[in-house]
């Protein structure tokens, strides 16, 4: 009879647990493949033992280090069971999932270690945790910068205004403005609807290809550019209806696939 009553009495203390959950970084933005950490704080609020389970989603644009904590289990989205993707409702990313034992009113801190290898305005780190009925998530928003691997892309059009039949030409370029060397350079851009294709200015000395269904040219990579160089396009078209027409040129490299974009604006009147 004890025994059963000593066993009720745990099973109510481990439904009934009350936690504190905070998770905090040193920084909003990290340089791409530079290192970030995060302190994740769990809190055991009663004098009742609890035992939770904790989950973090790591963003496309970082890799996992490691943690502190050696039970922690990390998994590829590809190797998780239905069950668990249920149960945390992972999207298709990797995850690293461990559980933790909290006596009464007893905290426990885990330092995670990640690494930015994806530029983006916007990397989100999402953090659950379960313990019984208790489901919650915390939300860390990271910037991710390129650091010394940075590219310039700039574009204008001659003339920003035109009439009907007159050619416009678009000037893009590229610089590297950070220290180290950028590989793999590709440049493509999306001529206006408005417009047809003329030539590549200078066209004996770069290698292109026109895409005529989606009305774009795809330059061919640059194997490397140095810091302060620059690479630089020149293309005709010809106007053929009047309007507020766009040029939407795009850029990447090996150290950022998800590169830049940049938009030009011409006028074309009758």
């Amino acid at each position: 009879m004890y025994r059963l009553l000593f066993f009720c009495i745990i099973t109510c203390h481990f439904i009934s647990a009350q936690l504190d959950f905070a998770v905090y970084t040193d920084s909003k933005v990290v340089f791409g493949n530079k290192t970030a950490e995060f302190t994740v704080k769990v809190t055991n609020k009663t004098i009742s033992p609890a035992k939770a389970k904790i989950c973090y989603l790591i963003p496309h644009e970082f890799e996992y280090l490691s943690c502190n904590v050696p039970h922690a289990r990390f998994y590829k989205y590809s190797q998780t069971s239905v069950f668990e993707r249920f149960l945390i409702k992972v999207i298709p990313q990797n995850f690293v999932i461990w559980e933790v034992y909290l006596a009464g009113k007893k905290t426990q801190k885990l330092n995670i270690k990640v690494r930015a290898i994806k530029r983006t305005p916007k990397a989100t780190n999402i953090f659950c945790l379960v313990c019984g009925s208790i489901k919650e998530k915390r939300f860390v928003n990271l910037i991710v910068r390129g650091g010394g691997c940075e590219i310039h892309l700039t574009t204008y059009d001659s003339p920003e205004i035109c009439e009907v039949g007159e050619d416009i030409t678009y000037v893009i370029t590229g610089r590297n403005t950070g220290t180290c060397a950028l590989t793999g350079i590709r440049l493509w851009s999306y001529l206006p609807k408005e417009t047809t294709f003329v030539e590549v200015i200078d066209k004996p000395n770069v290698a292109f290809k026109y895409d005529k269904k989606q009305h774009l040219i795809r330059f061919a990579p640059i194997a490397i550019l140095q810091p302060g160089d620059e690479i630089t396009y020149k293309i005709k078209c010809r106007a053929f209806s009047k309007g507020f027409v766009k040029n939407r040129t795009r850029i990447m490299h090996d150290h950022d696939i998800l590169g830049y974009t940049n938009e030009e604006i011409t006028t074309i009147y009758e």
